[in-house]
């Protein structure tokens, strides 16, 4: 930021209006004020402070106070500055709380704080608040940082070389524009430690699992386990796990053997079951025989007596054979009987007629 033009009225110990010409000074280097004691260099940084900020440069001058005391009554009290920020121009006009005499009537009327922010664009920021929270935010320093690296008066530079460090990281990042990198570098820092906590928590678990393996080679298994030498330990697995592999194959192939003999053995088994089944029938079947043999004696001396008797059941059937044709002309004769006499009613009937 570049001041170009410096316009003060009744302000500090200048009762009227004054203007510097700044951009005379050139474009390039810094801008040096001497003079006597008592000159007025400490109005020039007090001006250009409070047309950006609404404060004097010293922390025991107040806005109230910066009116001249050797101002007319009806005189304004402000600032105006013009000044280059990237390569653009801004005009500032500022003015602090005071007393004034009234424009109409007799007596004074109080002046508030105002602001004005034109902008390169031609837009216009009004507000006293408004314009400070916009210079901050162009500018990238607030008062405090603004008096001590960019208007400096005497004896100030060694507040910033004695003043904290956060103080003087925080200014420095704002004049170089680094905050970026300090959050960039926070954010790392957060990840940092949520991977270490996370890398604790492995670490913590994979202790606790390898307290449960049971290694053939004990000692050297503890040994890793207790100086947590993970590389140690995933060596010892490799070996374990490649050995265990190598055992796995072997019972594998006994696991087949087993198995076919065990297939065998069934087979057999299964055959032995069969015939003992079939044995255990054979004999069950002799045990039913034996016991019904006196019926099966008795049920073919009754087929022998009948067989002997086969002429007579001949003769029978004949007998009923012959029955039943009779019992049919039976009823043939019956049936005739009915039909006479009904026949014999109905001529009853006619002569009576």
């Amino acid at each position: 930021m570049r001041p170009t033009k410096l316009t003060i009225s009744a302000f500090g110990p200048y009762a009227g209006e004054m203007t510097l010409e700044l951009e005379r000074l050139g474009d390039r280097g810094i801008y040096l004020i001497t003079g006597d004691t008592g000159a007025g260099k400490t109005t020039i940084f007090d001006a250009v402070t409070f047309a950006l900020y609404g404060n004097a440069s010293g922390e025991n001058r107040k806005p109230r106070m910066l009116r001249s005391k050797y101002a007319l009554a009806e005189a304004r009290t402000f600032v105006e500055m013009e000044f280059v920020y990237n390569g653009k121009t801004y005009r500032l006009r500022r003015n602090p709380e005071y007393l004034r005499a009234k424009q109409r009537g007799e007596g004074e009327t109080k002046e508030r704080p105002d602001a004005l922010l034109e902008l390169p664009d031609g837009n216009v920021i009004t507000g006293d608040r408004t314009v400070t929270a916009r210079v901050e935010e162009l500018v990238g320093l607030n008062r405090e940082q603004f008096s001590q690296i960019a208007m400096l008066a005497q004896g100030s530079f060694s507040r910033l070389l004695s003043g904290r460090t956060e103080d003087r990281g925080a200014i420095f990042r704002e004049i170089f524009r680094t905050r970026p990198y300090q959050k960039f570098q926070e954010r790392l820092k957060d990840k940092a430690k949520g991977l270490y906590g996370a890398y604790a928590d492995s670490v913590k678990s994979i202790g606790q699992y390898a307290g449960g393996v049971m290694a053939e080679d004990g000692e050297r298994w503890r040994a890793a386990v207790e100086s947590k030498d993970l590389e140690a330990m995933l060596d010892l697995l490799e070996e374990m796990i490649r050995e265990d592999e190598s055992g796995a194959a072997g019972l594998d192939q006994d696991l087949k053997a087993v198995r076919e003999r065990s297939g065998l053995l069934g087979q057999r088994l299964g055959e032995a079951r069969s015939a003992a089944k079939a044995q255990e029938d054979a004999q069950r079947a002799e045990q039913e025989l034996r016991e019904n043999r006196p019926l099966f004696e008795e049920a073919k001396a009754v087929f022998e007596r009948e067989k002997g008797r086969a002429g007579e059941r001949e003769q029978l059937i004949g007998e009923i054979s012959r029955a039943q044709e009779n019992l049919k002309a039976y009823d043939e004769h019956d049936r005739l009987a009915a039909d006479s006499r009904a026949c014999q009613a109905e001529a009853k009937g006619m002569e009576a007629v």
